[in-house]
């Protein structure tokens, strides 16, 4: 009777493991969210993605530069996700989450769950029939565009909050917090060149004239942050026009970078030349070094008129290939190798303006001048890192 209760256990025992066993695919369907497509360099779960594959609720999807994977939901749902993102996706019951760590992620919802996406302190929740998408600008700032639908975007810290409307973008700061209006009336306001800019409060504002200035020049340099909103169907996945699309946001964003740094450079240069003026240093020695802040000042419009030039080019050759069913033609490459080598020329404008600046403030503290401000020691702005092997970094 022992023998025959073990032999009984084990059979059971072996009955609940091959049920188990055979119901393990039932489960991970489950929690399936859908396919994803790749082109170029894509990892999924951290391994290297071939073509396509299953995508699960907590995978994380990473994008390498020149590359894109597109998502399609089992309910409907469609991700775009562009070159150098990284992302989570999560699913929970009809709704979409993603969280992104950098990139660029476009939108198309299913007409019934929302998508929510995390990118810093920020959660955005964008209406079920919502497209759109959101994109990291720089560092220190994302903008949201939509097509269609609505999204609203909350502060998890400060808890407030407000609402995209369809056909509206806006640009917000992950450092402040600010947000600003649509990014084409910012594009429309700012003035060709970097004017002399008054003399910012040293103290007591969160809203000093460097930071303003920051905001604004990313907002002019990212009217090109939308690849896609994944209206078409088939264009999107081909890889001659990502690489190009991919090589203007990359453009774009180096931009804002030097509008930012030149601005940056003429504000400290304005700074240090109130300083030198009020200081009893020689006559001699304050023309020196006021030539110095001249010199900077024109390096520096020098960049910021380049760059204006450059936005415009590249909003309408952004709208040329992005309405196209494939790459670029051999004219539009060309002008995106002229959109590099003209950025490049207002990179060394800015990264010029930056050595002359650490240079007039080294002399003026050698010199003995109050009041100076303090070095904010800008870094270079780097190339761009574009995605076709046939333009040159």
């Amino acid at each position: 009777m022992r023998g025959h209760n073990t032999t009984t256990r084990s059979i059971a025992l072996t009955l609940a493991v091959l049920l188990t066993v055979c119901n393990l695919p039932l489960l991970a369907a489950d929690k399936s969210i859908g396919s994803v497509s790749s082109v170029g360099s894509v990892q999924l779960r951290g391994v290297a993605l071939s073509s396509e594959g299953t995508l699960f609720s907590g995978d994380r999807l990473t994008v390498g530069p020149g590359s894109s994977a597109k998502v399609v939901g089992s309910a409907g749902q469609k991700l775009q996700i562009d070159a150098n993102s990284n992302v989570v996706v999560t699913r929970d019951g009809d709704n979409t989450n993603l969280q992104m760590a950098s990139g660029n992620v476009g939108f198309k919802g299913n007409g019934k769950g929302t998508t929510r996406v995390q990118i810093g302190t920020y959660d955005v929740v964008v209406s079920p029939d919502a497209a759109g998408n959101i994109a990291f600008v720089g560092s220190h700032a994302f903008g949201i565009r939509l097509t269609g639908g609505s999204a609203t975007v909350r502060d998890t810290q400060t808890k407030k909050s407000f609402v995209v409307q369809k056909g509206s973008e806006r640009l917000v700061s992950l450092a402040t917090g600010e947000n600003s209006a649509t990014m084409a009336q910012l594009a429309s306001a700012v003035p060709s060149a970097v004017p002399a800019p008054a003399l910012p409060p040293r103290q007591g504002s969160s809203k000093s004239t460097g930071m303003w200035m920051s905001i604004v020049a990313a907002a002019v340099g990212s009217t090109a942050l939308v690849t896609y909103f994944l209206t078409r169907e088939d264009g999107d996945d081909r890889a001659a026009q990502n690489k190009a699309m991919s090589d203007l946001v990359a453009i774009t964003q180096t931009a804002a970078a030097v509008s930012t740094a030149a601005a940056q450079a003429a504000a400290v240069a304005s700074q240090a030349a109130a300083a030198i003026n009020a200081s009893s240093i020689s006559a001699a020695n304050k023309t020196i070094l006021l030539n110095q802040v001249a010199t900077i000042n024109n390096l520096a419009n020098s960049a910021a008129q380049k760059i204006a030039t450059l936005n415009t080019k590249i909003t309408a050759l952004e709208a040329q290939i992005s309405s196209q069913d494939d790459g670029p033609t051999p004219g539009q490459q060309n002008e995106i190798n002229q959109l590099l080598a003209d950025l490049n020329s207002a990179r060394i404008d800015a990264n010029n303006a930056i050595a002359a600046l650490n240079a007039l403030l080294a002399q003026a503290n050698a010199l003995g001048v109050p009041g100076l401000p303090a070095n904010p020691n800008l870094q270079p702005v780097p190339p761009p890192a574009v995605a076709s092997a046939s333009i040159p970094v």
